[in-house]
């Protein structure tokens, strides 16, 4: 019989051990079951099996959040105010809230998808730049006043420590090889220049609670699933110099979860339906922040690290 090949994790190169936790794509109904196998070595958590970039279109339909916008007046005042809170919450808390607060230069938004939320930047003097696979998304992040590029960090020309920041918006666990977004960010970013990841956080009360059910799992797309330690060890690996990591409350994630929890899908599915969703998010937000805040950690995860000056001796060996 031939001999498996061991699976190794793509941020630590520990071998993987077998998968505990199984499930299916909730959201957009890819077909198939799909496994997560968690890292003993980092904690992190790797969806199998393990594919290259070119495989990972077939799971993103052309519904796909970051690649639509609501269109009809149906509810619009409600949206509007949706988008406003949301918006205004979302410039007070981290990864914005760092930005916003920064000296305004060069930014590069890794997977911006339809510009949410890396524009609202734009008011505050930030030169936005983007890179999507997506073309769809990246006409829809132009409108919003970003200089879109349509293909991946790997792809897309840029030059050389040409950015003053780079914010990765829940993108990273997205991409087949982490450390090779990472590497190339590192080149990509000036000395001194910041690099913000936010990520579905993996070892939240929630997910060790609700388990595949989890709507942060978002299987098949997400490929990596991060920890703290996981998601600090990968910059450092990378020679990012950390200077903060917190957790955040997401408008949507617990409440999705429950639903899967109890009838196994989306109980808002339509037009209509997923816009009185939105005025149920803004309803459930404080539960879910109380939620949060009893369970110690928020739904989302968020590390602010620096690219070390020239001269200045590196967090670790690459």
């Amino acid at each position: 019989m031939p001999q498996e090949i061991p699976l190794h994790c793509p941020l630590c190169r520990a071998q993987l051990p077998a998968p505990t936790i199984t499930g299916i794509d909730r959201l957009f109904g890819v077909p198939g079951q799909f496994e997560i196998s968690v890292c003993a070595g980092c904690g992190a958590g790797v969806t199998l099996p393990i594919l290259v970039e070119a495989q990972l279109s077939a799971f993103y339909p052309d519904n796909y959040d970051a690649y639509t916008v609501a269109s009809g007046r149906t509810m619009s005042l409600l949206l509007r105010l949706y988008h406003a809170w949301r918006d205004r919450l979302t410039l007070r808390t981290p990864p914005l809230s760092v930005l916003r607060g920064s000296r305004p230069g060069r930014l590069l938004d890794v997977g911006c998808g339809k510009g949410e939320p890396s524009a609202l930047l734009i008011r505050y003097g930030w030169q936005v730049f983007g890179v999507d696979p997506s073309p769809r998304a990246c006409e829809l992040a132009g409108q919003r006043g970003i200089e879109a590029t349509t293909g991946t960090l790997q792809t897309a020309e840029f030059d050389s420590e040409s950015f003053d920041a780079i914010l990765f918006h829940h993108s990273l666990e997205h991409v087949s090889d982490p450390l090779d977004d990472l590497e190339r960010a590192a080149r990509l970013l000036r000395p001194g220049g910041m690099i913000l990841v936010s990520v579905p956080n993996f070892g939240s009360w929630q997910r060790k609670r609700f388990g595949t059910y989890w709507t942060a799992l978002d299987l098949p797309r997400h490929r990596t699933h991060f920890t703290a330690t996981a998601l600090r060890s990968a910059l450092e690996t990378r020679d990012f110099r950390e200077c903060s990591s917190s957790t955040q409350t997401t408008f949507s994630i617990l409440p999705l979860t429950l639903q899967f929890a109890v009838f196994g899908r989306p109980i808002f599915r339509g037009t209509i339906s997923r816009r009185l969703m939105m005025g149920a998010y803004l309803l459930l937000f404080p539960f879910s922040l109380l939620a949060n805040l009893l369970g110690r950690g928020g739904d989302a995860l968020t590390v602010v690290a620096t690219r070390p000056e020239v001269g200045a001796s590196p967090a670790s060996s690459p």
